[in-house]
């Protein structure tokens, strides 16, 4: 599921609104992730977890800029989840954040859940979009 997802399907997958999704990459938060097609960005399934799990860390008491720093450092990592493969071989993922950083206290992260959490608000998009047409 390599595809490639809009912007409202993004937002949905990573459980924000478009309009954060838009504001988050006017901050530059964003950089490196999704790619420019006509007037839109689009995003893989990938890409979409890194946001989520940003998002997770964000909650957890990291400030936004320093989640999305986080993330990117194990980026290869948390987009294999994007390939469904990945989430059907059975290893969960558990990333630890925050242990090199004092501002921070430290978390572990088990991607694989928000990875599947991700998969189930996309596909729950798609069918309610799917309903309205």
């Amino acid at each position: 599921m390599n595809r490639s997802l809009g912007p409202r399907e993004a937002a949905a997958g990573a459980n924000c609104t478009p309009d954060y999704l838009r504001h988050v990459r006017r901050c530059r938060h964003l950089d490196g992730l999704g790619v420019r097609e006509s007037k839109m960005v689009v995003y893989s399934v990938g890409e979409i977890i890194r946001i989520a799990t940003a998002f997770y860390l964000s909650t957890r008491g990291f400030e936004l800029r320093r989640a999305f720093e986080a993330v990117a450092e194990r980026g290869a990592q948390i987009e294999a989840l994007g390939n469904a493969s990945a989430l059907r071989s059975g290893a969960d993922l558990v990333l630890h954040f925050g242990a090199d950083d004092p501002s921070c206290s430290a978390l572990v992260v088990n991607v694989t859940v928000i990875a599947e959490r991700v998969r189930d608000r996309l596909a729950r998009f798609q069918q309610t979009t799917v309903a309205a047409a």
